[in-house]
């Protein structure tokens, strides 16, 4: 091969053939050749044959190249590469042909490549050889995500691929789909993962990878399982009611056995059961006896010392206390959404007074006693009206917490925290 940039090879004169005519140069003229008068013959001036080409390499990126090669002749040409990524155009010409472009395809390799292409002087028989030279393909794989997590009902989501390479997606679960089994470049597979009917929870995984490279990624998709109508929660029955936020609830009040049971009561923030006649001087969580002398859950200077904390801590949780597991108390949130996604009716339980709360979207119930509320040594309301305890302070007044209330109608509202009330307890399937 040669390495110079401007080879030139060196002339090679060519001698025509003698041409044939009478020996005698006394031979009479030829009158079918009226210019060789007297048999005589003009000298004939030798080709010199030249050839070079202006370069004798070519360095190519991965993604292909096209360059153009400048050809000086006098004579015919030819050009040849053994390897198919190389093509050159034209690949034979005269010296009226003065360059050939050279194109060099796409290196799907991580390996580099290479070849030569020869350049061959018909008349010279010489040759002159350009090395190319392509690096390696650099390949990148990433997406947005790592997982998916969802509720047990069907659902939907999209996966954003960047790569430059070409792939392959597939799911190890039938119950989870992709949009797309292979392609090429940047993506947006769409995923879709089906209802899971079982109660128990369920993972799969979407695998992407570079078909050209060693590359590959995943997402872990994690989904819960169905949300039984009725069922145990560390020992205590739970029923669900088919609401929004997909809250489950107690059949009963914390401390009792039966729906219609009263159970234990409670003062706001306090886990253990009443013990005393329920005031301001038996409430834990103030000093002398004054709600304006608050010493825990308070937001408010006027009302004592401010921690700013507004919702009963799990170590102050009466349910989470006493039942354990998943259990806690309602939100002020969760017992709005009760009230609001329930039909009520009034109702007796073996003599005890309260209202049945029913699903309107499942139809399912639970029933609430009226059990009244322990105040300054008495239950005033026992039997007539009903109080439940939110895990909400109220946000007005420090001194007091939020609660439904039934009067023939269960109703939110606010009560003092030093009072004592029942507590009916929930949980999220998911928590």
């Amino acid at each position: 091969s040669c390495e110079k940039d401007n080879p030139v090879t060196p002339a090679v004169p060519v001698t025509p053939e003698k041409p044939v005519g009478p020996s005698n140069p006394s031979t009479p003229n030829n009158p079918s050749n009226p210019g060789n008068q007297g048999g005589n013959t003009e000298p004939v001036t030798p080709i010199v044959y030249s050839f070079s080409i202006d370069k004798t390499s070519i360095d190519a990126t991965s993604d292909g190249n096209e360059e153009t090669i400048a050809i000086s002749t006098n004579g015919d040409w030819k050009a040849s590469c053994s390897e198919a990524w190389v093509t050159v155009a034209p690949s034979s010409g005269t010296k009226d042909d003065t360059s050939a472009k050279v194109t060099i395809a796409e290196n799907i390799s991580v390996e580099p490549r290479s070849c030569e292409l020869v350049f061959t002087s018909v008349p010279l028989d010489s040759t002159v050889v350009v090395k190319i030279n392509q690096e390696a393909k650099v390949y990148h794989l990433a997406l947005d995500k790592k997982s998916i997590d969802t509720t047990s009902e069907a659902f939907t989501d999209q996966i954003a691929l960047t790569t430059n390479d070409e792939w392959t997606a597939s799911a190890n679960a039938e119950w989870v789909k992709t949009s797309a089994a292979a392609g090429k470049g940047d993506a947006s597979i769409d995923v879709s993962i089906e209802e899971n009917t079982s109660t128990d929870k369920r993972s799969a995984l979407i695998i992407i990878a570079g078909k050209n490279s060693a590359i590959c990624d995943s997402v872990i998709i994690e989904q819960s399982g169905a949300r039984p109508l009725s069922g145990m929660e560390n020992g205590h029955e739970f029923i669900d009611l088919g609401l929004t936020s997909g809250t489950l609830w107690a059949t009963c009040n914390v401390g009792a056995s039966k729906p219609e049971e009263y159970g234990d009561y409670f003062k706001w923030a306090v886990p253990t059961p009443k013990a005393d006649e329920c005031s301001w001087d038996t409430y834990p969580y103030c000093n002398n006896g004054s709600y304006r002398r608050l010493s825990r859950y308070n937001y408010n200077m006027a009302y004592g010392v401010v921690d700013n904390i507004i919702q009963i801590l799990p170590e102050d949780d009466a349910a989470q206390v006493n039942w354990g597991g998943r259990w806690r108390m309602p939100t002020d949130a969760e017992l709005q959404e009760l009230k609001d996604e329930c039909s009520y009716k009034e109702v007796e339980e073996n003599g005890h007074k309260g209202i049945k709360l029913t699903s309107k979207s499942n139809g399912q119930s639970i029933y609430l006693p009226l059990a009244g509320n322990w105040s300054n040594g008495d239950n005033g309301y026992d039997n007539y009206m009903g109080f439940y305890w939110s895990s909400s302070l109220n946000l007005e007044r420090p001194d007091n917490a939020n609660v439904l209330k039934i009067l023939h109608s269960p109703y939110m509202n606010y009560t003092s925290r030093y009072m004592a009330l029942p507590v009916r307890a929930v949980f999220v399937y998911s928590e």
